[in-house]
């Protein structure tokens, strides 16, 4: 599939005999009559991340845009829209939100696995988009490192961290759900001892130092003790190991969910990145104290120099108001002073 700047779907639960042209055909038959002809899917298909896979997955995008069945999937922000699509023995599940881990290279070129690299995004982020060019569309842990480690498989680890949607997920369940995906990942002779490269942003560096630590504590179980094991190199972009500014995020998020009877999860959530944060204290220091005494890995740490904007409300006239509206809307933008939210 020739990257384009359109919105990757991730189509799960092929069966292992279709091929790009078996399931372009199918998701075809989604399609409005008037779209058959005009709207072509541009497949990848790419190999499950389970160690004893009984299905495949597919990275597709659209050209020139997306068909109208798939148009809720576009429109969602939040990600939690689906499409599924039934076939003989199966029913293809279409996402854009990537949660869980993904495969996003594809199979060695004749060579055996010999790495597995795993990213794990940031807060309110996308699995895949990421960790994509805006400009260019390019998608560089899938595109740029097939040549430099054709021998490494590449994953992608999401979760639900989006700040427009409240839920009640917390640090600990992200964590666990990663490492209960790794288990499935490495689960076969070959992946178990397999070395492991570990690459986060932001809020995923969190993710990885509490999933490290997590693995020690419970290291009476094969699975964790072999995981550390193989733990060669960990990444960290932007990473807030000393907390980073918050409170503008905070200010959003008290507004939109405060109301709500569970409004306090996604704020307590940020709450925790603040720098004087006791929880991140203490967990920074059981990853030091790990990293110092039972693991010999390399670590690299990348920081930020360019600033962003600082999220600020802002009102911009509505086209049409009804008669019940103000003909003012509120929106919140990045659109604020210049900050540079991670300290080195």
């Amino acid at each position: 599939m020739a990257q384009g700047k359109g919105l990757t779907y991730r189509v799960q639960h092929i069966p292992l005999h279709f091929n790009e042209a078996d399931l372009s055909a199918r998701l075809q038959q989604a399609f409005e009559e008037n779209e058959r002809g005009r709207i072509q899917p541009l497949i990848s298909l790419v190999p499950s991340y389970h160690a004893k896979p009984n299905s495949q997955n597919a990275l597709v995008q659209f050209h020139p845009q997306a068909p109208s069945f798939f148009r809720d999937v576009e429109k969602d922000k939040i990600g939690m829209t689906e499409r599924q699509l039934p076939i003989k023995d199966a029913v293809l599940n279409i996402d854009a939100n990537f949660f869980g881990l993904t495969q996003i290279s594809d199979p060695p070129r004749g060579e055996e696995i010999k790495m597995d690299l795993i990213f794990v995004t940031g807060l309110d982020g996308n699995a895949f988009g990421s960790w994509t060019s805006r400009a260019t569309g390019v998608m560089w842990p899938r595109q740029f490192l097939r040549d430099d480690l054709p021998a490494a498989r590449v994953l992608t680890y999401g979760y639900n961290t989006k700040l427009s949607y409240n839920m009640l997920h917390t640090l600990e369940d992200f964590c666990t759900q990663l490492l209960s995906s790794l288990q499935l990942a490495r689960d076969s002779k070959e992946a178990l001892y397999r070395p492991l490269v570990l690459i986060g942003h932001s809020y995923g560096s969190r993710v990885i130092t509490k999933s490290i630590v997590k693995c020690k504590i419970l290291d009476g179980n094969m699975f964790n003790k072999a995981l550390l094991l193989s733990l060669k190199k960990i990444v960290f972009f932007g990473a807030p190991h000393h907390g980073m500014v918050t409170d503008d995020i905070e200010s959003y998020l008290h507004e939109k969910f405060s109301a709500e009877p569970t409004g306090d999860a996604r704020i307590a959530l940020v709450a925790e990145l603040r720098g004087n944060d006791a929880g991140m204290r203490r967990e920074l220091q059981e990853f030091k104290d790990l990293i110092g005494t039972d693991l010999k890995i390399q670590i690299i740490s990348i920081y930020e120099r360019k600033p962003g904007r600082r999220l600020v409300q802002k009102q911009q006239e509505l086209d049409s108001p009804l008669p019940s509206q103000t003909g003012l809307s509120v929106t919140w933008r990045r659109d604020g002073d210049a900050y540079v939210p991670v300290t080195k």
